[in-house]
């Protein structure tokens, strides 16, 4: 489980400071990796929970650094490669309690948004269900920028996505983003990731 402290003041520059309370969990930067060591890390970004599976149970540092170095593209992606990348993830289920988390739904993968149980006749796919399931990518994707509908989907500050299709990488400058990349350049909404 990782725990977040209050953040702390270092060299003038926020930090919040995360530690590992499970041996099953690694913390490599600001993304936390399942492992078999305690660990703590400073970070002035929110911890990445890399899903089991993404990397092997007995991967080193390294091998992390370079799957966590290695995120694509959505837009490069392969049918069979989205696929692949999807089922890591658990399938969703009718009459299941979920709290949070992500779940799988056809080729689609859905952030819970909130805790609820799931109906038959109502999956993450259908109209209405905005407020339970927001579409999403793995955390390895940097997607494809989508026209956010409202807040529940608005993009957060260092939110990455692509804009246009194939184009350039724009990261996030304010909470609850839903500017178009690349419009409205003077006030800085998004800029050109590095």
């Amino acid at each position: 489980m990782i725990q977040s402290t209050d953040k702390v003041i270092t060299k003038n520059k926020n930090a919040v400071f995360y530690a590992s309370t499970s041996e099953s969990d690694k913390i490599v930067g600001n993304t936390v990796m399942r492992g078999s060591s305690n660990s703590t890390t400073i970070s002035r970004k929110p911890i990445t929970e890399i899903p089991t599976g993404i990397l092997p149970e007995d991967a080193d540092i390294e091998t992390a650094r370079s799957v966590i170095a290695g995120m694509v593209l959505e837009g490069d992606l392969t049918e069979d490669e989205i696929t692949a990348l999807l089922d890591v993830y658990p399938k969703w289920e009718p009459d299941v309690w979920y709290k949070q988390g992500l779940v799988r739904h056809k080729d689609q993968l859905y952030t819970i948004n909130q805790p609820h149980t799931s109906q038959a006749h109502f999956p993450p796919d259908s109209e209405g269900v905005t407020a339970l399931y927001s579409p999403t990518v793995p955390d390895t994707v940097i997607p494809v920028w989508v026209q956010p509908t409202g807040a529940h989907d608005a993009y957060a500050v260092d939110d990455l996505v692509q804009w246009p299709e194939g184009g350039t990488v724009w990261r996030s400058t304010i909470p609850a983003n839903t500017t178009e990349p690349g419009t409205l350049i003077p006030w800085g909404y998004w800029v050109e990731a590095e």
